[in-house]
């Protein structure tokens, strides 16, 4: 009975640790497209059909690719310890998104990236002030 009981505990605490989110993890899966922003003031929900317009893509060389909206942008990133993580926003292009786009909003907001963590399909960017960005992977 005592055998089962420990087998049963080891199972659980596997599945459950599958499910947790993990500081850090491989940030250059693929690409990231981003389905929500939360902040203190607000919370935005960006609709399925919006996903495929806020896009985040890390490469192998330390740089990023990221789709704002109606604009394309590039910059670096670096990974310390795992989890910490920091953007640096390079070129963009300037087109005039539509009104209501989060493309500004979006792009300032990873140039503030402090920590990272991923679990299953789900990435997490914590920002200085604790807001977040949350993506998920598509394939």
């Amino acid at each position: 009975m005592r055998t089962l009981f420990l087998t049963v505990l080891a199972a659980t605490t596997l599945l459950l640790g599958g499910c947790a989110s993990t500081a850090g993890g491989d940030i250059t899966l693929g690409t990231w497209h981003l389905t929500s922003i939360t902040s203190i003031h607000r919370q935005e929900i960006v609709p399925v059909e919006a996903m495929a317009n806020y896009t985040l893509t890390f490469n192998d060389d330390g740089t990023f690719d990221a789709k704002a909206d109606c604009n394309q942008v590039s910059g670096t990133y670096t990974v310390v310890d795992k989890s910490v993580l920091t953007m640096t926003v390079g070129p963009s292009t300037l087109v005039a998104c539509p009104e209501g786009s989060l493309s500004d909003e979006y792009v300032q907001l990873l140039g503030d990236v402090k920590t990272y963590s991923i679990a299953g399909d789900q990435m997490t960017l914590t920002l200085e002030d604790s807001s977040e960005l949350l993506f998920q992977t598509r394939t």
